[in-house]
């Protein structure tokens, strides 16, 4: 139906409002994406070239979504390519820092979806345009990016953040809670997950950014006690190696809310 408009609209010399929106706040571009109909919007963004239409891609839709966080939201790894390309191709810079309802930005809503792929495209497209993804940022609840891939345990996603961070001179908030009081290495002792806690002694390591390991989670445990829950020897050895590394002494005999040590 839409590659038949296009056919109308081309043989009439009818130049199609692409940017209009209708009274929901949707342009054609939009609706297409929403409905994830990847080739229709292979055809809107091609009838946008030969027709040298500027596509207003940062628009919000009537979800309050720009386009690219949208194709995010759905999902979609090809519109996003779509449009990453289509972006670079016209000289249009996308602000992947832009906020949704939530105050969450473009990377923290790809880190939702749980799609390394995902994560690699927006990084790259960052890298080759010279934008500086936040990815200490908070939202509203005191989350950022870099402790959403850590609650989230994907280990792909968490490299992918170390690397992109170490190429840019970015210090990771290796410490920083969230209102609950999670910060990342309590959170990976949290989900018992040895190779997340390897990964950010490292990151600490090469960042030389001490962890506070006596800090507490929103109960007064430190992580000592959080390794003593989980019952994980190997857990409880990386910390102690970890301690006797960096001169850390650890609180042993401080109670925690309910008073137990």
């Amino acid at each position: 139906m839409v590659e038949l408009l296009l056919e109308y609209a081309n043989k009439n010399s009818i130049i199609l409002e692409l940017n209009r929106k209708n009274r929901f706040g949707d342009t054609p571009l939009s609706k297409a994406i929403d409905n994830k109909n990847i080739e229709m919007v292979e055809l809107l963004l091609k009838y946008a070239n030969d027709k040298h239409i500027l596509l207003e891609l940062n628009e919000k839709n009537g979800n309050g979504n720009c386009l690219l966080l949208e194709a995010i939201d759905k999902n979609r790894i090809e519109i996003i390519k779509l449009l990453t390309e289509y972006a670079s191709k016209n000289n249009i810079i996308l602000k992947l820092n832009e906020k949704d309802k939530h105050g969450d930005n473009l990377l923290v809503n790809a880190i939702y979806k749980d799609n390394p792929k995902m994560i690699e495209l927006l990084l790259d497209y960052a890298t080759k345009n010279n934008i500086i993804m936040e990815l200490n940022k908070k939202n509203k609840f005191g989350n950022y990016p870099f402790l959403e891939a850590i609650v989230h345990s994907n280990i792909e996603i968490v490299k992918l953040l170390m690397e992109y961070s170490n190429r840019n001179n970015i210090i990771l908030e290796l410490n920083k809670k969230n209102k609950y009081g999670h910060f990342p290495l309590l959170v990976a002792f949290m989900d018992n997950n040895i190779e997340m806690v390897k990964l950010l002694m490292d990151q600490a390591n090469k960042s030389n950014t001490p962890l506070k390991i006596n800090e507490k989670d929103q109960y007064g445990d430190n992580l000592l006690v959080n390794a003593i829950y989980k019952d994980n020897p190997k857990m409880f050895e990386l910390l102690m190696e970890y301690t006797n590394r960096n001169n850390i002494i650890l609180e042993l005999n401080e109670n925690n809310k309910f008073r137990n040590i």
